[in-house]
């Protein structure tokens, strides 16, 4: 399992000399910066002994481009979502590496420090993630959030039986939506019931064995419906 930094359209060199501080701390190496500012020397100044992940960053022009060097992307918010907002339904840091995989390339997606994540870049993410703050200033600075998620990482190893590939869980995902495409018409309700299992799904970081059962019982339910 290999983490990644992903931060899009940084606004300030200095914010991304700071992350990768924060990176090198708890020994996230992979950058990858989309659409960034221009890297100054208030980058290497923020950055401290961490120059060498500036250096590395990977720059890429889109976010599309960014979530295609992934197996698995988590999104961050400070907006927690609901039953009017299922795109913003969120679980905490702790939550995520509960039963994290072993397996694959997980990038965690920080977005502008004026704005956050477009509700269109969250919908791409496999799963969100939100650390509980004081209702009075929710927002945290992109670094610090980070930060916090990183270090919830780095605590954490975790025995477990072999985790969901990132093609398991397409395999698995489209034959979910093979039979929502069959059974609800209406755009709207479908598009919904294929997104919240797809969260389902990626929350849950189930194993291969209960993919694959869950695979068995899909299939059984197209062949019927056929």
């Amino acid at each position: 399992m290999m983490f990644y930094a992903v931060f899009v359209q940084p606004e300030s060199p200095g914010n991304i000399g700071s992350l990768t501080r924060i990176m090198k701390n708890f020994g996230i190496e992979k950058l990858v910066l989309v659409d960034p500012c221009e890297i100054t020397e208030e980058t290497y100044k923020f950055a401290v002994h961490a120059k060498d992940i500036v250096d590395s960053a990977i720059v890429v022009k889109t976010f599309e481009e960014a979530l295609n060097l992934l197996d698995f992307s988590i999104g961050t918010t400070s907006v927690y979502g609901g039953k009017h907002s299922v795109h913003r339904i969120s679980v905490t840091p702790e939550e995520i590496v509960k039963n994290m995989s072993k397996e694959g390339k997980i990038g965690i997606v920080i977005g502008r420090e004026s704005s956050g994540l477009t509700n269109e870049e969250l919908l791409c993410c496999d799963l969100l993630v939100t650390i509980p703050t004081s209702k009075e200033y929710p927002v945290l600075n992109a670094a610090l959030a980070a930060g916090i998620i990183f270090y919830e990482i780095y605590k954490t190893e975790k025995k477990s039986a072999k985790k969901l590939s990132k093609l398991e869980k397409d395999l698995l995902v489209e034959d979910y939506n093979k039979i929502v495409d069959i059974v609800e018409k209406r755009d709207y309700k479908n598009r919904i019931a294929k997104l919240i299992f797809n969260r389902v799904i990626s929350r849950s970081f189930i194993t291969s064995r209960e993919s694959h059962t869950l695979k068995g019982i899909f299939r059984n339910v197209l062949k019927r419906l056929d």
